[in-house]
């Protein structure tokens, strides 16, 4: 079980899970019962939760408003493989 402990970062669309038993960072994507798991970022590399961080972001944007009122297109589902 998860708490808020594990809550690493948080945008309005996304967040990220930081469970130090998994070998890697979790990106969640916010839903309105519940929220969906669209990215993992491993451990082993390089700075693994900025890049999670960056991650979260980059899908926030996808999917956020802009300023002026149009949305960008959310992006084709990725298959990710370990």
């Amino acid at each position: 079980m998860h708490t808020e402990d594990n809550i690493a970062y948080e945008n309005s669309t996304h967040w990220v899970l930081d469970d130090p038993k998994k070998k890697f960072l979790e990106v969640y994507r916010i839903g309105l019962t519940h929220s969906e798991r669209c990215a993992q970022i491993g451990r082993g590399l390089p700075d693994p939760l900025q890049r999670a961080i960056e991650e979260a972001d980059r899908r926030h944007a996808l999917v956020a408003p802009a300023e002026d009122g149009v949305r960008a297109e959310e992006e084709p589902r990725e298959r990710l493989r370990a």
